[in-house]
Order: structure tokens, then C-alpha cells, then sequence
């Protein structure tokens, strides 16, 4: 499935591709904040591993749409990942209840953190929103690009 994504050029494809890694990562999530506290630590560090997974995914894509944004994707990912290694060490020590925090806190970072990404990823489609009334501004590009696929100015 990788090698598949990887060749998607368009960054609404890689935008859908990476909602669906990001999907199926918040629910592996949820059946980790499940698990009985005898199976935590090993479903813990499934976590962890799949994370890992994601995010190097989502950087290969992001670096074969030569996407601008790479290094700061990366910078991020990485912040995210040593807490999570921090956590899965405390865990395997037999900290349960700090992996049960991040279990509390992940979904909503893992969902923050999806949306800088989106966001990062349209602003190389539209161009970052400036100044006062940016959504305006993006809202007469939209009526621009339509009047002159329609053949009008």
C-alpha cells in the first residue's frame, strides 16, 4: 500500500491518504486505552511503532510532492515521537499510568497535529492566508479560477 501512495503527485490525494493513515492510527489508539493493564505495555509499544510507521509515511509523501514544508513536518514529528519513547520507556519500567496519560492526551494531539498538516499541505495548493480577511481572499481566488475555467474574466 506504501509504494502506491508514494507515487501520488496531487495534494488532495496525498491529503486523502494520509486522513486515512491518520484514521486508522486514532483508532489503534482507542483499542490501546483498552487494553487490560497486563497487555498495556506490549499494545503501548505497537503504538509507538505504528506511529513511527505514519509519520515516516506521511513525510515520503510529503517529499515526493517536493512539498516546502517537509523540514517543519519533520521537526514536528519528531517532537511528538521523543515524548512517545519518553512514555513507552516509563511504561516498560512498569509506569502504566503515564502511558495511560498519553492515552488521554494522544488523539487529541495525533487530530492537532493532522491539521497543521493538512493545513500546511493546502497552503502549497492556495498559498498561506495573509492579512485581515484572508478567507475573502481565498474565496475570490475560488471565484477567479471558475470565471476563467468558464471562459469569463
Amino acid at each position: 500500500m506504501t509504494s502506491a501512495l508514494i507515487t501520488i503527485r496531487r495534494p488532495y490525494s496525498i491529503v486523502q491518504a494520509m486522513t486515512l493513515a491518520r484514521n486508522s492510527l486514532l483508532a489503534r489508539a482507542r483499542d490501546t486505552a483498552r487494553e487490560s493493564d497486563e497487555h498495556f505495555s506490549v499494545a503501548f509499544a505497537g503504538l509507538v511503532d505504528a506511529v513511527e510507521c505514519t509519520f515516516r509515511n506521511e513525510e515520503t509523501l510529503m517529499e515526493s510532492a517536493r512539498h516546502p514544508a517537509l523540514r517543519n513536518q519533520r521537526q514536528d514529528n519528531a517532537l511528538l515521537l521523543n515524548a512517545l519513547h519518553y512514555a513507552a520507556s516509563q511504561v516498560e519500567a512498569g509506569k502504566i499510568s503515564v502511558g495511560r496519560e498519553v492515552m488521554t492526551a494522544l488523539p487529541d494531539l495525533l487530530s492537532l497535529h493532522r491539521f497543521s498538516t493538512h493545513q500546511m499541505l493546502a497552503d502549497r495548493v492556495t498559498g498561506p492566508p495573509v492579512g485581515p480577511g484572508a478567507r475573502k481572499g481565498c474565496l475570490a481566488l475560488n471565484v477567479a479560477g471558475r470565471r476563467t475555467r468558464e471562459g469569463r474574466r
